[in-house]
């Protein structure tokens, strides 16, 4: 018998509603809206019968399963965390949830990592939008402020808390961000703007509806950041102490700003009942200041433009059968005036799956991929009339992924997960992961997880052609001395869920992790004080951490808090690997007051003691975050139709010295406690 079937309706239907909202979310938040095309309010105000059917995560097993059915730990955050939080980019929202650290570089750069080692440009964590890479092939990390898409177009985040290389392949290193997007149709048409006291902006117009076989969604806007001296901040320190007095040390300013005009789009066409096609294009045109180096070298204004196009066929031949086929594109061209003039890149990516169960008791989903890259790197330089020759980088990703689901007892269920990769610029390489998940007792209100795994970082074009480093000012860069091998994680897992009471559910999960070949800078030679460096595989790590979740429910009041420990030591002290460590200690509380249909009130507030650099000859203090309080008050206007926000940023006024420059010269402030206000229409 299938151990859906041991478990009454009711049952079900309150599992469903509390279990949502201990991983990541709250008791109150909107269902996911894959089964409605209305917004409720809150799970309460959707029929039970639309929460058994709630497709609840695709990220762990790349298909539709209840949180209950996955052996992986995964933390989601709902639209509806989203919309409170009055938040207008996805790193700030991403910093208030478990498992996830997240530093700011300057006013239009983050740092995100999951679980463990991270670096400047969190190409150890893979970010998807609905399933497709998002990550710029040239840092193989994610733009994310460039990135064409609008917070309030999201449905769901999905965070999948591990290396999931088996499910996603290279580069799922330490975990999975799967950005989800509502559906054509699914949303109403709204109007939205965001201003902060120094004058920071947000805007976005949504149009989407639909007519018989036909739906769609289409959202423009523009995001503004204030440059730093606007906003109080931006102050460096830098210098060279080997090579005073050829740079000497001082204070400037910087001129970070961003002006980012962007277009998302999703159309969608039912061919059958069991048949759909969904296409879309999005597209963003961003302008972003850069500082003066040293003040003697004035540094033009960056502007990146992006497009993305996407074309998806879902199919089910029976109710057990389904997969779907798709192709995306990315084109992306960044000005870089400084050293390099521009570079564009060309991406394609054609991909596949089907999922079939082979018993009642047992699933299959396969498929894979085939991906193209190619750069241009233009190598026109601002000194002087010198131009070089244009340079082309190709890459090719072929991926093929199994992954089989068994119901071994009505209590147990196993899964395993394996994949291989062939990349171009190297070998080879595999991913696996071993599952398990069981219930503790038959109504399945205390579970048990483990897991093993393994999977690898391929180095990137950026690594491996140093033509391209010039645009990041790294203009003391050499070829590696020796190929490049793949960087390598090995993971243990394991963790329980359960309600303690009825209102009160536990999650706890606890992981070690061995990485392997980690890619860092060497001195390959010396010239005086100029050195000259180079990439190599040049350490390992070892990870280890905890984290624990409470979710607590009495109308109107829901309430989540959450403490991760977390180290990271590298086997040896003297490699430069570039990267942060994740904080030791992190806590968080979120909170939302919700008296009656027109008021809101959310609060969220994270600690965290340190973000560590990793170790060098001379690296600057541990980055201190400390606490970070938000808070907003909303009411509905309007009859429902719009909606007034009021909210503070830091409230604490803690934030400022968030982060050192990798290159550990520079130091940043952010702006501190922010005000801000947002007034939202729906028509």
């Amino acid at each position: 018998m299938p151990k859906g079937q041991s478990i009454n309706k009711l049952t079900q239907q309150t599992l469903a509603i509390i279990y949502l909202s201990a991983l990541g979310g709250w008791l109150s938040s909107p269902a996911l809206a894959a089964v409605s095309t209305a917004e409720p309010n809150s799970l309460f105000e959707m029929s039970l019968q639309d929460l058994m059917d709630i497709p609840i995560v695709v990220s762990a097993s790349r298909s539709e399963q209840k949180i209950t059915d996955s052996p992986v730990p995964i933390t989601i955050i709902t639209a509806e965390d989203i919309h409170f939080s009055g938040l207008t980019n996805i790193p700030e929202i991403l910093q208030f949830f478990t498992g996830v650290d997240v530093a700011r570089q300057d006013r239009t750069r983050y740092i995100v990592g999951v679980h463990g080692m991270h670096s400047e440009y969190s190409d150890r964590t893979l970010v998807l939008i609905d399933g497709r890479n998002a990550l710029n092939p040239v840092f193989g990390a994610p733009n994310w402020l460039n990135l064409p898409i609008f917070v309030e177009d999201i449905e769901r985040i999905e965070i999948t808390r591990g290396p999931a290389g088996a499910a996603w392949g290279a580069n799922a290193f330490t975990g999975v961000i799967n950005i989800i997007t509502k559906k054509p149709g699914q949303t109403g048409n709204l109007v939205s703007t965001t201003v902060t006291e120094y004058g920071d902006s947000f805007t976005q117009t949504r149009l989407a509806g639909s007519k018989g076989k036909w739906a769609w969604r289409v959202s423009a806007g523009y995001e503004e950041i204030e440059d730093s001296d606007s906003a109080g901040a931006g102050r460096y320190q830098i210098g060279y102490p080997e090579m005073t007095p050829l740079i000497p040390l001082q204070t400037y300013r910087t001129r970070d700003f961003l002006r980012a005009s962007k277009m998302d789009s999703a159309f969608s066409y039912d061919l059958s009942e069991s048949a759909k096609w969904t296409f879309g294009a999005a597209y963003s045109a961003n302008q972003v200041g850069d500082r003066e180096l040293c003040g003697r070298f004035p540094q033009k204004d960056i502007s990146i433009e992006m497009t993305r196009l996407f074309s998806r066929a879902d199919f089910g031949i029976d109710e057990d059968v389904h997969g779907y086929l798709q192709w995306y594109g990315n084109y992306a061209a960044y000005h870089t005036p400084f050293l390099v003039e521009r570079y564009d890149f060309f991406e394609n990516d054609i991909e596949g799956q089907v999922t079939v169960p082979l018993s009642e008791n047992n699933k299959i989903t396969t498929g894979g991929n085939v991906r193209w890259t190619r750069i241009r790197n233009r190598n026109q330089t601002t000194f002087g009339e010198i131009v070089f020759d244009d340079d082309r980088y190709e890459e090719y990703w072929t991926g093929f992924f199994l992954s089989d689901q068994f119901d071994l007892t009505e209590r147990l269920t196993l899964e395993a997960q394996g994949r291989i990769d062939r990349y171009s610029e190297s070998s080879t390489d595999w991913s696996l992961r071993l599952s398990s998940i069981y219930a503790l007792d038959n109504n399945r209100k205390h579970l048990l997880r483990a897991g093993v795994g393994r999977s690898f970082r391929a180095p990137g074009i950026m690594l491996r052609n140093t033509t391209l480093l010039g645009m990041m000012g790294l203009i003391n860069v050499v070829p590696p001395p020796e190929k490049l091998e793949n960087e390598s994680v090995y993971s243990l897992e394991a963790g329980y869920s359960g309600w303690i009471t009825d209102r009160l559910l536990l999650r706890a999960d606890t992981y070690y992790q061995r990485m392997e070949d980690l890619i860092g800078s060497i001195v390959v030679s010396e010239f005086g004080p100029i050195q000259n460096n180079g990439f190599a595989n040049v350490d390992g790590a070892n990870a280890w951490g905890a984290e624990c979740e409470l979710t607590y429910q009495m109308n109107p009041f829901t309430i989540s808090g959450f403490y991760s420990f977390n180290r990271l030591q590298t086997d040896r002290q003297d490699q430069n690997i570039r990267a942060f460590f994740p904080s030791e200690h992190k806590a968080g509380l979120r909170l939302r007051w919700k008296p009656d249909e027109k008021w809101a009130v959310n609060v969220n507030y994270v600690y965290n003691d340190c973000v560590p650099l990793n170790g060098s000859e001379n690296p600057p203090d541990d980055i201190e975050v400390k606490n970070r309080l938000d808070m907003t008050v909303s009411r509905k206007l309007w009859n429902g139709n719009g909606e007034l926000m009021i909210g503070v940023i830091d409230l604490l006024n803690e934030t400022a010295d968030p982060v050192h420059d990798l290159s550990y010269f520079t130091s940043y402030e952010t702006p501190g406690r922010t005000f801000f206000g947002r007034l939202q229409i729906s028509f």
